[in-house]
């Protein structure tokens, strides 16, 4: 059973685990501790219970900031887990919090080669807005570094 738990400061370790090993610009332990000190900044986390041989396990997590508008920041899911309905759950759970704040536009940025993350953030009614190019930096193995476009994209609700 997944259940989303707003995140805490022992999940930190968590969160920069999950978010080095799934996204290009990383956000360091440091980083986000000073988030969890500021205002507007809401972060969740997907928790499996009970989870294999643990009686908790951290398997996802959702960070945006929100003001007179909200911006997503990262929304990653463990590879074992993904395609099970917790990347949707963590955007729900989002997306209803915006509503209560009476916040009714989230942006996010999804690198144009990320045919998996496009087509997710598509099928939850995000739209292209925008692009960005050469701004995500990405690794080839033996190869240059190469700067991958962004898209811009935003759902209002």
């Amino acid at each position: 059973m997944i259940q989303i738990k707003k995140a805490q400061k022992k999940d930190i370790s968590d969160i920069a685990l999950l978010w080095k090993d799934k996204l290009q610009a990383c956000w360091t332990k440091q980083m986000i501790e000073a988030s969890f000190k500021k205002e507007g900044i809401f972060t969740v986390m997907a928790a499996c219970e009970p989870c294999l041989e643990k009686s908790q396990e951290n398997v996802g997590f959702l960070m945006a900031s929100f003001e007179a508008e909200a911006e997503l920041y990262a929304l990653v899911v463990k590879k074992a887990y993904q395609r099970h309905g917790i990347g949707e759950l963590l955007l729900k759970n989002l997306i209803d919090f915006l509503r209560n704040k009476e916040i009714f536009s989230l942006f996010l940025e999804v690198a144009e080669d990320n045919v998996a993350g496009r087509s997710f953030y598509e099928k939850m009614g995000f739209e292209k807005i925008g692009e960005r190019s050469s701004y995500y930096l990405k690794k080839i193995e033996g190869k240059e570094d190469l700067r991958v476009k962004a898209l811009v994209l935003r759902k209002n609700f």
